[in-house]
């Protein structure tokens, strides 16, 4: 990354992946990007850390209960971000809960090209709303 003269780096933590470890918080807290964010950046400061990309993918567990479209994820959602940050809030100053929401919404609900496949103009609206609720409960932590 010096050697492209980048200043910035985003990288996104897997809910998925970190969910598992939420019964291990010791290696929640090790993770190794995390563990000197600096370091990436050779000094500069601290990559914004992304909570929540794109592909629209959520814990299994939520998902088999509905995923986005279960109002109850976007508290889930919350607890997830407010973990995060205690864990990492010493290392971290630049946080983005959700990259492009609109888009795993509507490909993953509407058109169902992204996961979780899903063609229905209710599981749309229904994953809008929780994904709003979602990201006004996580701006709090």
């Amino acid at each position: 990354m010096r050697a492209m003269n980048l200043n910035s780096y985003r990288f996104s933590i897997s809910w998925p992946r970190i969910s598992a470890l939420w019964v291990r918080p010791r290696e929640f807290e090790r993770h190794r990007l995390l563990q000197s964010p600096r370091r990436c950046l050779a000094g500069s400061r601290n990559p914004p850390v992304l909570l929540r990309s794109t592909t629209g993918t959520c814990p299994q567990v939520l998902e088999d209960a509905g995923g986005w479209t279960n109002r109850d994820t976007s508290s889930r959602f919350a607890d997830y971000v407010e973990l995060a940050s205690r864990a990492w809030g010493d290392r971290v100053s630049d946080w983005m809960l959700f990259n492009e929401p609109s888009a795993f919404v509507d490909l993953g609900h509407l058109e169902g090209t992204h996961a979780p496949g899903r063609k229905s103009l209710l599981d749309f609206l229904r994953a809008s709303h929780t994904v709003n609720l979602a990201q006004g409960a996580g701006f709090e932590h």
